[in-house]
Formats: structure tokens, sequence, C-alpha cells
């Protein structure tokens, strides 16, 4: 907020750049963004894009020596990548850059690990309930569990499980892979594994 009123994307990179040249005029050429103090990383962080999300775990990958952590960084780029790659609205883009500003992935975490791990998880399920954004073989893999599930109980009212299992399977199957292959063309399936 600025004045009472909302920034915009284009008034947040204006005052950054106010702001970045009126620090080369007060302390030289030779000094960075961070020389705006409290206001700069303000503005700074009410601009979180697709590309500065990526660029940020980007950096923290070559701060950590961690696989684990690493992997969880690379999964939040895999997803902003898979995201830039999506064809998405005005408003969608505006929405998912205001729900990473919402995460406040610049603040200093003692277990950094833990920390990104909880931001990814409301990242996803943002994602999931905001876009319904899916991964490759979501419904796929719920239908042949649900289906296998029912074939136990059919089977068992017919005395062959395992005849009830193949069919609630296979039937399972043919569902989620149809609900696949709808959601795939309505744009909804990311190719990053969500889960």
């Amino acid at each position: 907020m600025f004045g009472g009123q909302p920034i915009t994307t284009a008034q947040a990179q204006t005052l950054i750049h106010f702001c970045y040249f009126s620090a080369i005029i007060l302390f030289g050429p030779g000094h960075s963004l961070d020389r705006c103090g409290q206001f700069g990383k303000n503005v700074i962080q009410l601009i979180m894009t697709l590309n500065t999300a990526s660029d940020f775990f980007k950096n923290l990958i070559t701060e950590t020596a961690d696989k684990s952590e690493i992997r969880v960084y690379e999964k939040f780029m895999a997803i902003l990548n898979d995201l830039k790659n999506k064809d998405l609205k005005v408003e969608q883009l505006r929405s998912i850059e205001e729900e990473l500003d919402s995460l406040h992935l610049n603040e200093i975490s003692e277990n950094r690990k833990k920390h990104f791990k909880q931001k990814l998880t409301l990242f996803i399920k943002y994602l999931k309930e905001t876009f319904s954004l899916i991964s490759k073989g979501y419904y796929t893999a719920i239908g042949i569990s649900l289906g296998m599930s029912f074939g136990v109980a059919f089977g068992a009212a017919f005395n062959s499980v395992s005849y009830g299992l193949i069919i609630g399977m296979l039937i399972g199957l043919l569902v989620g892979a149809t609900m696949d292959t709808k959601a795939k063309k309505e744009g909804k399936v990311l190719n990053t594994k969500l889960n």
C-alpha cells in the first residue's frame, strides 16, 4: 500500500529504480540496492515474480550442500518453470505473484529446509485450490486406487476377489486416464510432481 492505495508492479519497479539511483547519488556507484534500507526491501518484496523467485532459489542452491534442502529448492524451481511455460492470463500471473509475495520467501530462517518446505507446501496447495493444477497421472493414480478398493468389495460379494480386483483396477485406470486427458487439454497439468 502506498498512500492508502494498492501499489502496482510497475509502480513498485519505478520505486526500486528511484531508490537505486538515489543510493548511487548519495553513496556512490559501488553501492547496491541494500543501501535503500527497509523501504527498498519492502518494495523488492512487492514484486516477487516467477523469474525473481526462480533466481532466488538458484542462489539458495549455491549456498548449501544439503541434498534434501537442494531438492526442495529444485522442486520450487521446477514448478515455477512449469508455470512460466503455461499460457497464463495476466490476472492469473498477478495472482500467483501475489501468492509468492505473501509467502515472504525473503524471510531469514534458522532452519531453511523446513522453512522452504512449508512454503512449498502452501504454494502447491494454493495452485491446486486456485487453479486446479495437478501433476501428470494424478487422476489415474486415484482411479486405480479407488477401482481396486471397489473391486475388492465387489469381488468379495461374488466370491472372486481376484477378478473383482482386476476389473476394478481396469475401470479405475480407464476413468482416471480419461480425466487426466481432459485436464491436460484444459491446461491444468504441470510436468512437476506436486506430491
